[in-house]
């Protein structure tokens, strides 16, 4: 709604800065600023362009730890896997033949 109302930057700074302001933590969150904290988000596409970039992820810094978005394994500082996805259900991803009654 935000990026509809304000535009995509506006939308977001509104998610960063001003989230960081309304937690009271504006000298520590909210902006890529040195003595800050800084976890970050890579994007594979340019969210100024279309705001639904935003769940396009490719990579996520946390902790100054480098992970792949889509399957969690770390990547920097030691390359080593998630483990485990116990979330995904491989069956559920199978084809069906099961037809659709309308």
């Amino acid at each position: 709604m935000a990026a509809k109302a304000n535009g995509n930057m506006t939308a977001l700074e509104i998610a960063s800065m001003h989230g960081a302001m309304f937690l009271g933590m504006e000298n520590d969150l909210g902006s890529v600023t040195v003595g800050k904290l800084a976890d970050l988000m890579i994007l594979n596409a340019n969210p100024l362009e279309n705001i639904r970039n935003t769940a396009n992820i490719r990579y996520v810094m946390k902790g100054g730890t480098l992970y792949d978005a889509n399957s969690l394994d770390e990547i920097w500082p030691r390359a080593r896997p998630y483990g485990d996805n116990y979330w995904y259900v491989k069956e559920m991803y199978a084809p069906s033949n099961k037809s659709v009654i309308r």
